[in-house]
């Protein structure tokens, strides 16, 4: 099959797979990130019905973004055929995941937590996925689940995508409704479509098989699917069930429910089951209790007033209108059970006790004040009972404290929800401004989601109200930690574009004996580019200090009379002379001040090894400059050498050559537990001038690395989560320095300093062997995501 021909800057990489309607590429864009192309087939790219459903893909992935839903980086035209831009992710499909086998049970339920997230937010856009399945889901070592191929998305607003019963979907996965009419899905079909997937996931095949589609279908129409193992726990076992239940009206109807029983059941607490038949029935006990509660103020106003004849009598029809007063959100308090009819309340005597001292956490509740409602109501379950309450007395009292706390919980719940749908909105947005300015303060995203937190009268601070609850305050720490990173990516390469060409322009006045012009064009760098431009902080720390001395001495004064104007120590004078010199053009000379200055400890941005290296090159260019003298230059040369060298020994990583020195890059290495890489190298020659670590610990994750070992020379040690790490480097302990899950964590070595996470840790001496020793090990794994390692001439 012929390869499409790409628009002008992408480039082709492989193919990654196909179907009957598309074929996926891998391919690098014109920044050079891998991307995703999916091009519809030449061969039905003339049909109406399936490029509505492309458009309609097209749109949707471009008005929804979502940590569990793949993102759109656009669409484009290939060879005539419509084509979309995605993110590639690189870990396998669920599918891919379960031919190994089943799922333990946690993982599963995880992983339904996160699509179901997914499933959220498209519900929220009006949108319904149909045609969720393990071959639908990637599993990113960053982001955890991410839901794909939106490809059979039907939206409330285009009823008519599906026409003539034709059952888009997959029949293992299909709900029965969406099997008997396309057209007529909702929310409700996902749900039953992830409970599908996450008993497939639990029992290691698809709950509905047969010998054909046909026999697939009436399975699933009619047939419960077979019990999932014994070890699947039992609270977890009746989630998928009332997913996969038959009846829409007795399955979940909102994603948002099926994921928060998924998360109790991770947490130990019983779930919810809150299907559609439920929370109607909730609905009308609450307009029962309205009415009796109106009924009984009418009685009250027209009762006549004083005598014998208005004192109160026995009730004799109807409930007591206390025992089913209805609260602000959740279960009226007088309904016992998801399953009980609407009946008489609870015992008089009990509603006329505890009334009184429902006020507090009530009124908490409804002011949104959920944790201070928790509160209240633990006062009122330590609250002794009457001397006169019996057994009835004291269960009653239990099943209303338990009903009280599920309706805080249920309201914790939904304004969870509610929080993470405003953060989901304003993240997208932030996300278009930081394209457009990438200097943008990652601090006014914050503000922001907490402002509209605010005016929608959110008091996330109260949340999660138990263990394992959602959090939106760690929901917005985990996306502000992502913004930051792709922010700093950005600024990144703005600087490896901007820093370069303008300090050439700066040296170009320097030697012009222009200093103050050049002092202005530096001034005018952004310093948010200097964070990540080593060459742009030298060359600050040069600017700065050339400016301190005037433009008269730097250019005028011979200097052998300058230094007793220098007002420093010895090796600072010979420092600013070496630059003064340079500036004047004299490139041999600033060579000789400078190289003696190596043995000193200097700050990183006035470390005289970097103006040696690029002197030198300077003096080798312009030895060169002849062309009948025209030569390789000598360092370039034995940077190729080496990085020759060490390709036949590394086939896992890249191996560059970059500013005259070597690199080697490995990008999410597998190396488990353990690494071992002896490289080859002229000790007298080279030198190892720095390396990082990089990885990132899910924010889930219960337990972390014990022990970070690297190079011989450091060791990251912690006992757990709970304890105080330690990091060991050339004989020194330090602690207060550990693993921290959710955010992306960087051990770096450079110009002789070691830090963790941009912390200064101390001093390392590098490695002095005849070869390159490079040892890793971790106990147990930790979830590498970059390793860098950069040798330099001496």
């Amino acid at each position: 099959m012929a390869e499409p021909e790409l628009p002008r800057g992408f480039r082709l990489l492989r193919r990654l797979g196909s179907s009957p309607l598309s074929e996926v590429f891998l391919v690098r864009d014109p920044g050079g990130q891998p991307r995703a192309l999916k091009l519809l087939r030449a061969s039905v790219a003339g049909d109406p019905r399936i490029l509505a459903r492309w458009r309609r893909e097209a749109q949707l992935l471009a008005e929804i973004d979502h940590p569990n839903l793949v993102r759109s980086f656009g669409h484009l035209e290939v060879d005539g055929r419509p084509g979309l831009l995605l993110e590639y992710i690189e870990g396998a499909s669920l599918r891919d995941r379960l031919e190994q086998g089943a799922l333990g049970w946690e993982e599963a339920a995880r992983i339904g937590v996160q699509v179901a997230r997914a499933l959220e937010r498209l519900h929220r856009a009006g949108a319904v996925h149909r045609d969720v399945k393990p071959h639908n889901i990637l599993l990113d070592p960053r982001r955890g689940a991410v839901l794909a191929d939106l490809g059979l998305v039907r939206r409330r607003e285009d009823p008519t995508l599906t026409r003539q019963g034709a059952a888009l979907g997959s029949p293992a996965y299909m709900s029965p409704e969406q099997a008997r009419d396309p057209s007529s899905t909702g929310p409700a079909s996902d749900v039953y479509s992830l409970g599908a997937t996450l008993h497939h996931a639990l029992s290691g095949r698809p709950p509905f098989l047969g010998s054909g589609v046909g026999e697939v279908i009436h399975r699933v129409l009619h047939l419960e699917p077979e019990p999932l193992p014994e070890e699947v726990p039992e609270p977890l076992a009746r989630v998928i069930a009332t997913a996969l239940a038959k009846d829409p009206e007795r399955r979940y109807g909102r994603a948002a429910d099926l994921r928060a029983d998924l998360a109790r059941v991770l947490t130990g607490a019983p779930p919810r089951l809150m299907t559609a038949h439920r929370r109607r029935r909730r609905r009308r006990v609450a307009l029962a209790a309205a009415g009796v509660l109106v009924l009984a103020a009418a009685a009250a106003v027209f009762r006549p007033a004083g005598g014998p004849d208005s004192a109160p009598g026995p009730i004799a029809l109807g409930p007591d209108p206390a025992a089913v007063a209805v609260g602000p959100a959740g279960p009226p308090m007088g309904q016992g059970g998801a399953e009980e009819e609407v009946g008489p309340g609870p015992p008089l005597r009990h509603r006329q006790w505890v009334a009184p001292f429902e006020a507090g956490w009530r009124d908490a509740l409804a002011a949104g004040r959920l944790r201070r409602a928790l509160d209240e109501l633990q006062l009122l379950a330590g609250r002794e009972l009457p001397d006169r309450a019996d057994a009835a007395f004291a269960a009653e009292h239990e099943a209303y404290l338990r009903r009280a706390e599920e309706e805080i919980l249920q309201r914790g719940e939904e304004v969870a929800i509610e929080a993470e749908g405003l953060l989901d909105e304003i993240e997208r947005v932030f996300r278009r401004e930081l394209v457009e300015d990438p200097f943008l303060a990652l601090e006014t995203f914050a503000a922001r989601v907490h402002r509209a937190w605010a005016e929608h009268g959110l008091r996330v601070a109260d949340l999660p109200l138990r263990t394992g609850g959602a959090s939106p305050e760690d929901r917005l720490r985990q996306v502000s930690a992502r913004l930051a990173r792709e922010q700093a990516h950005a600024l990144n390469e703005r600087a490896l574009e901007a820093i370069p060409a303008r300090r050439r322009q700066v040296h170009e006045l320097l030697r012009a004996g222009r200093l103050e012009e050049a002092v202005a064009n530096w001034r005018q760098v952004r310093p948010e580019l200097l964070e990540w431009s080593r060459e742009g902080r030298c060359e600050t720390a040069r600017i700065e200090a050339l400016a301190a001395l005037g433009p008269e001495p730097v250019y005028r004064q011979p200097l052998a009379r300058l230094r007793p104007r220098l007002g420093a120590g010895a090796a600072e004078q010979d420092w600013l002379l070496a630059q003064i010199a340079w500036c004047r053009g004299e490139t041999e000379d600033a060579l000789r001040r400078m190289r003696p200055l190596l043995a000193e400890r200097w700050p990183p941005e006035q470390d005289p090894a970097f103006w040696v290296r690029e002197w030198d090159r300077e003096l080798q260019l312009e030895l060169a400059a002849a062309p009948a003298a025209e030569a390789a230059d000598p360092a370039q040369a034995a940077a190729r050498e080496l990085a020759g060298r060490w390709r036949e020994e590394v086939d896992d990583a890249r191996v560059v050559v970059r500013d005259g020195g070597v690199e080697l890059i490995w990008e999410a290495p597998t190396w488990g537990g353990s690494f071992s890489l002896s490289l080859p190298w002229d000790r007298g020659r080279w030198r190892l001038a720095s390396w990082e670590l990089r990885w990132l610990l899910p924010p889930d994750a219960a337990e972390a690395p014990r022990r970070l070992a690297w190079l011989d020379q450091v060791e990251l040690f912690q006992e757990d989560l709970r304890t105080p790490p330690r990091l060991r480097f050339g004989g020194e302990e330090r602690g207060g320095l550990g693993f921290l899950p959710g955010v992306e964590q960087v051990l770096r070595y450079e110009s002789g300093l070691l830090s963790l996470d941009r912390i200064p840790v101390g001093r390392l001496e590098p490695p002095r062997a005849n070869r390159l020793q490079l040892r890793y090990e971790a106990r147990p794994e930790l979830p590498l995501t970059q390793v860098r390692i950069r040798a330099e001439p001496r």
